[in-house]
């Protein structure tokens, strides 16, 4: 059993939350999109297990419950994102996974406890809650970054003459450049994804999808349309919004179609033969 102070404990904590990235990869809206994609593309076996201890099954109405406790429970901040050493070629668990926890091992426990047909309901249901805001989490390459700069949190950058961190303009601006609700936007994202795409996407594991993410960071987020590091003060224009956007657009779309995965092969949903789920859109 741990002895140390209140104090300390304190400063530890406030240490801790210093190094977070800003709340809601995607912001409230863009983890919305990947529930709406995800809902899409559940089977009618996991949607019928779904609603046997989950009143609204709806994974886009789960989507941000997960940044809506932050605040009453602070030591839940550090498993929304993960930090890689600014060389590394990939997410190793056993050197980038803390003691406190991430996205990555994070996302792998609730995955198992949703699987887990032994476990009360309740648990079931907040495994469900956190997988579909952690499965967003991962695909913001920015949760998947530096620890020096906050995932970008430390680099102020202008575009249209306001000024906003590099974390944030990754979460909300480039998804609000969209201009369109949540659900219109995951409509036109749907209308993209085939059945090669699926293919794709499905399968692998957290720590696979964060070293894609990780590299995404480097490339399109710390680089900006000319090659050139993005670093603080440096002004965004509309070669880097354009080409950035199509990035945030394929990563939602991998994070709804991997939600939906990892909910049907948790509940024993699967697919059919033909690649298709066995069941249309779920209900709005």
């Amino acid at each position: 059993m741990s002895h140390r102070t209140p104090g300390r404990a304190l400063v530890a904590l406030a240490v801790l939350l210093s190094l977070a990235p800003q709340a809601g990869a995607w912001g409230s809206k863009g983890h919305e999109v990947v529930g709406f994609i995800a809902d899409a593309h559940l089977t009618d076996t996991a949607r019928a297990e779904l609603r046997s201890f989950c009143k609204s099954p709806s994974l886009a109405f789960l989507a941000n419950w997960a940044d809506a406790i932050r605040d009453d429970h602070p030591e839940t901040a550090p498993w929304h994102y993960c930090n890689l050493p600014p060389d590394a070629a990939r997410f190793v668990p056993e050197r980038d996974v803390p003691p406190q926890g991430c996205v990555v091992d994070r996302l792998e426990h609730f995955r198992d406890v949703l699987a887990d047909r032994t476990a009360p309901p309740a648990a079931r249901l907040e495994a469900l809650r956190w997988l579909t805001h952690l499965v967003g989490d991962l695909h913001q390459p920015l949760h998947c970054s530096r620890a020096a700069d906050r995932g970008g949190n430390s680099i102020d950058v202008e575009h249209e003459g306001d000024t906003v961190n590099l974390h944030s303009f990754w979460d909300t601006t480039l998804v609000e450049a969209q201009g369109l609700s949540a659900r219109r936007y995951a409509d036109r994202l749907l209308a993209e994804i085939d059945g090669e795409d699926r293919a794709a996407w499905e399968g692998g594991a957290a720590a696979d999808w964060a070293t894609e993410s990780w590299g995404l960071a480097r490339t399109m987020a710390y680089t900006d349309a000319r090659g050139r590091p993005v670093e603080d003060g440096a002004v965004l224009g509309r070669r880097y919004v354009t080409s950035r956007t199509v990035v945030v657009d394929e990563q939602l779309r991998k994070a709804g179609v991997r939600l939906a995965w990892i909910v049907n092969e948790a509940l024993g949903g699967g697919v059919t033969d033909g690649g298709e789920t066995d069941g249309g859109p779920a209900e709005k």
